[in-house]
């Protein structure tokens, strides 16, 4: 037995399940509260490729999930617990720890998973990171600010997706913070960090290692990724590198480095964000075991022909590393989250399909007649699509093209 552990989107789990063969018996484990409407079609194709599809309430706050891997465990042999998305990690890790199958150690997890921890690990061996400390209090900020400067980010060690990251710049953004709800509650000690803000350009790096050696790497130069868009509603999208360029050279050589510093003695997938500073330094941002959000994935799979989940799947159920035929390298692409950012609103109409050249996959994550809420993460959106291009230049109006085109097929009314 197989059990995939799946909290997000099903559109992609789909695309995974659709390329996996085994002769095991498949069990997925959902979360319900992730359901929405357009996970409907994909559900029931789903529940026809697998043994058993089971949508899990309460998902991210109860033990079910552990519950349901005992009981199985009793039955069955669970060969594999397989999980992709970001806040996963640990339980999957542990499942499979618990049932005696390889994993990756806790400690490890912790580095790539705790960005505190993370950059104090990768700083002490030599990886230039942004200035940082742990915050505790709002003491805590104003005395890394007196000695490193405004601006600076104060985020949640844990966090993903940008959730609750601000920029401070002034005083006032402090006294703001402060009255905010810095606290969750009042039993719970703050798990936040700060960090100097980085002047710079945004990239991410993705791939997959099997015992320590880099299978593929992909590089991607962020568009509208930094916080300051989110903010200003812009929607967030990506511009692949070809493996020619030098800035594509540049972040490969950096991402071997902070790679050669810490053991991983198994297969995985790692998300790698980084700055490229006003000093041509490559400045690590953070790190991650796990296959990258947004619509990083599917453009690795349609432009580069390399599914990043299904090899990391494929490797462990089998033991043995995947075959890589990896295609395009050369070209460029990307991909848009198209959002309306954080305004509530009542979608009127969206196009079900795309017809522009150059869109290869589009898919909606809203229908009409919806009400959507303002958007907590730069990765939440209405729909995405991911396109095919010859170069950057061409990829950066294959993005303006897509929002131009998003702004004339989707209608909305906008709440008061």
């Amino acid at each position: 037995m197989i059990i995939l552990l799946h909290r997000g989107n099903l559109y992609a789990l789909y695309t995974v399940l659709k390329k996996f063969a085994s002769k095991d018996k498949v069990v997925v484990l959902a979360s319900k509260e992730k359901m929405t409407a357009t996970c409907a079609k994909y559900a029931q194709m789903i529940e026809g490729m697998v043994c058993s599809f089971v949508l899990v309430s309460n998902y991210d706050k109860s033990g079910q999930l552990e519950n349901y891997v005992y009981h199985f465990h009793l039955t069955a042999k669970i060969k594999l617990v397989f999980a992709v998305a970001e806040f996963d990690l640990y339980r999957a890790h542990r499942m499979n720890q618990w049932l005696g199958l390889d994993h990756i150690p806790e400690n490890i997890l912790r580095i790539f998973r705790n960005k505190i921890a993370m950059k104090h690990y990768f700083s002490s061996k030599g990886v230039k990171t942004p200035c940082f400390a742990e915050v505790k209090s709002v003491l805590d900020i104003h005395d890394f600010i007196q000695k490193n400067g405004f601006p600076v980010v104060v985020k949640q060690q844990e966090g993903g997706g940008g959730v609750g990251t601000q920029i401070l710049r002034s005083v006032a953004d402090i006294e703001a913070f402060a009255q905010s709800d810095f606290r969750s509650n009042g039993f719970t000690e703050p798990s936040l960090m700060i960090e100097s803000y980085v002047e710079g350009k945004l990239y991410h790096v993705d791939g997959f290692c099997y015992n320590n050696q880099i299978q593929y790497l992909s590089c991607g130069e962020y568009i509208h990724g930094l916080i300051d868009d989110f903010y200003h509603n812009f929607s967030l999208g990506s511009i692949l590198l070809p493996n020619q360029s030098a800035t594509y050279q540049k972040l490969k050589k950096a991402h071997e480095e902070v790679l050669s510093v810490i053991d991983v003695p198994m297969a995985f997938t790692f998300h790698a964000e980084y700055f490229i500073d006003q000093d041509d330094t490559v400045v690590l941002c953070e790190i991650a075991c796990r296959t990258g959000g947004a619509g990083i994935n599917q453009t690795n799979d349609l432009v580069r022909g390399v599914d990043l989940n299904a090899w990391l799947l494929d490797t462990l159920y089998h033991q043995r590393p995947a075959k890589v035929e990896q295609k395009n390298n050369t070209t460029s692409g990307g991909w848009v989250v198209f959002s309306l950012g954080r305004v509530r609103a009542k979608i009127k109409h969206i196009a079900k399909t795309c017809d522009l050249t150059h869109v290869v996959d589009y898919h909606c994550d809203v229908l009409a007649e919806q009400t959507i809420h303002p958007t907590v993460s730069n990765v939440q959106g209405i729909c995405t699509a991911i396109f095919a291009s010859e170069d950057e230049p061409q990829a950066a109006l294959c993005y303006d093209d897509f929002i131009q085109w998003a702004n004339e097929y989707i209608l909305w009314q906008e709440y008061s």
